[in-house]
C-alpha cells in the first residue's frame, strides 16, 4: 500500500473517531439536560394520607413539600387501606391539593401509572376524571373507584404529574428501600422525563 492510501486511511479512521466522539457528546449531553433540570431534582418526602381518616391534619416524614418548588416531589404515600369508607381519603387528597395550588383548572395535571414490576408507564388520567365523583358528593369506594381505571392500589403505584411552567410534581407510592436505590430513582426520573413529553 502506498504512502497515498496510508494517509487517506487514515484520515478516515480520524474523521470516524470524531463522528463517533460527537454522537456520543450530544447523546451525553442531551442526557445531562433531562437529568440537571430544576424540575428533576428528586425530594424525599412523606405523608401518611390514611391519618387523614382520623384527623384533619397529614403526618409529614421528611422534607416540607413546597408546590413553588422547581423539584419532581415524590410523595410516598404509607399505606391506602380498602375499606368502605375511603372515599375520605379521596377527599382528604383532592383537598390537600386544592390547598396547595393543584387544583388550578388552568393547569393540566394527569395521573400516570406506572407498572412497578415492568416500570412501564400503562396510561393516563386528567386529575379531573379521578376527582370527578369526590366533587359530585359521590360515596364511591376508593379502592374500586381506581379499580375501575384498570389500577391495582395493591401492586401498582400513582404518579400524579402537574405541568405548569416546566415544573413537574408527582405522587407515588414507593417503599423507601425501594427509593434509596438510586437505579430505582433513575428509572423515575426517565418515566416522569418521558411523560413530561407525552403531555407536551
Amino acid at each position: 500500500m502506498d504512502k497515498k492510501n496510508v494517509n487517506n486511511l487514515l484520515t478516515w479512521i480520524f474523521y470516524g473517531i470524531g463522528i463517533i466522539l460527537i454522537i456520543l457528546t450530544i447523546r451525553t449531553w442531551k442526557k445531562n439536560q433531562a437529568i440537571n433540570k430544576d424540575y428533576f431534582v428528586a425530594v424525599d418526602v412523606s405523608f401518611n394520607i390514611g391519618e387523614f381518616m382520623n384527623s384533619d391534619s397529614f403526618d409529614w416524614y421528611g422534607d416540607k413539600f413546597s408546590p413553588d418548588s422547581n423539584a419532581v416531589t415524590a410523595l410516598h404515600l404509607i399505606k391506602t387501606t380498602s375499606c368502605s369508607g375511603c372515599t375520605n381519603e379521596i377527599i382528604g387528597y383532592y383537598r390537600f391539593l386544592k390547598d396547595n395550588g393543584f387544583m388550578n383548572m388552568k393547569v393540566q395535571q394527569f395521573v400516570v401509572v406506572i407498572d412497578t414490576v415492568k416500570s412501564k408507564a400503562l396510561r393516563f388520567i386528567k386529575t379531573s376524571e379521578l376527582f370527578e365523583p369526590v366533587m359530585y358528593g359521590s360515596d364511591t369506594n376508593y379502592t374500586d373507584f381506581l379499580r375501575t381505571f384498570g389500577l391495582n392500589v395493591e401492586d401498582r403505584q400513582l404518579i400524579l404529574i402537574s405541568n405548569s411552567k416546566n415544573k413537574i410534581f408527582f405522587r407515588t407510592v414507593l417503599q423507601k428501600s425501594r427509593m434509596s436505590s438510586i437505579k430505582y430513582k433513575k428509572g423515575i426520573i426517565k418515566e416522569a422525563e418521558k411523560a413530561y413529553k407525552k403531555i407536551n
